[in-house]
């Protein structure tokens, strides 16, 4: 709560001294409460209305996902200070407050504050505003023609970064998906560096911390959030859109998700190298008992519990998981 109080009385007092307006802001109470009292008192400070920017508005849950589920749930409350703070914004909107403009990346935190800040409309999904969040085809092509000008190589590039980094759609009326702007550049940078393309074609930085997207996975009911994990990664049909990992470096994090879980449910530690040498097998000779025997080592330490609900699917995921954690292959399911 400190941490965001003085958050708070830092953007307040910035605002305060950008405009000169001559005000001293009271630092005493909650956040909500200092925030309502310099509202009260700007209004008739000022003849103007004010635009209230919030960026990463998720920022502070993320960290506490990841360790404190059972903090965030209570401060995004009926009776949280995070929930209060919003209130007092959503109440400044009858007086000073014209227009607000949040970023987040997780929903998490404004679903959770639910009629606490129930003004707000969500554009992620305008299909005005899709091509917002990444690089277009022309534009990831203009971008390589700065390092590479052969137009056959080109091409091939943009084949391999369509697989990797492409298929984003953020909105069901899109006319084009889009690559992911980190990992194209992140490839460039290699390309204008080595003249190759990278070793690992995923950027470490956007790997997830997967102690926090295991934490979101528990949030509420845990069993049900891990079967729509799984059906996104079959790509099944929730209604009227489908959907679907965008490419393969996401549906690999996942199965690297996926394979961590299986380690921590099964208690049976995955040897890596073992998985590498039995997908080598299928590549060299055609034969995949290594793997199968494997999976039938993983499917052995599972628990009556974790039987009860089984079915081949979670075989197929199995099987799945581990032909992810080589890269020999190209995995396709149900192709």
């Amino acid at each position: 709560m400190n941490s965001f109080n003085n958050a708070c009385i830092r953007g307040i007092n910035r605002f305060i001294n950008s405009y000169n307006i001559d005000m001293k802001l009271n630092i005493k109470g909650y956040p909500s409460d200092i925030f309502a009292n310099f509202l009260n008192e700007v209004e008739f400070k000022i003849d103007k209305p004010i635009y209230v920017i919030i960026d990463e508005y998720d920022h502070f849950a993320n960290e506490l996902l990841s360790f404190k589920t059972d903090l965030f749930s209570s401060i995004v409350s009926k009776t949280g200070f995070i929930r209060k703070w919003y209130e007092v914004l959503k109440i400044g909107t009858e007086s000073i407050v014209s227009r607000i403009f949040a970023t987040g990346v997780s929903p998490i935190t404004l679903d959770s504050l639910t009629s606490g800040f129930n003004i707000s409309t969500d554009l992620t999904r305008y299909e005005k505003f899709n091509a917002m969040m990444g690089f277009t085809e022309d534009e990831v092509r203009s971008l390589i023609k700065r390092t590479v000008q052969n137009e056959e190589k080109i091409d091939k590039i943009i084949k391999e970064m369509k697989v990797n980094y492409n298929g984003y759609l953020f909105s069901e009326d899109g006319k084009e998906t889009l690559f992911n702007s980190d990992m194209v550049l992140y490839y460039l940078k290699s390309l204008e560096e080595t003249k190759n393309a990278p070793k690992e074609l995923i950027d470490k930085n956007i790997a997830s911390d997967y102690a926090k997207l295991g934490n979101m996975f528990k949030l509420k009911n845990r069993n049900e959030n891990y079967k729509i994990l799984e059906d996104i990664l079959k790509g099944e049909d929730f209604g009227d859109a489908i959907l679907d990992t965008p490419n393969n470096v996401i549906r690999e994090l996942y199965f690297d998700f996926y394979a961590k879980r299986l380690e921590e449910e099964s208690d049976f530690e995955l040897n890596t190298k073992e998985v590498k040498d039995a997908i080598k097998d299928i590549a060299k000779n055609g034969s995949n008992l290594k793997l199968v025997e494997i999976v039938e080592k993983t499917l052995n330490k599972l628990s009556n519990r974790d039987y009860i609900t089984f079915n081949e699917k979670y075989v197929k995921l199995i099987f799945l998981t581990y032909c992810y954690l080589s890269k020999i292959y190209l995995v396709k399911s149900e192709y």
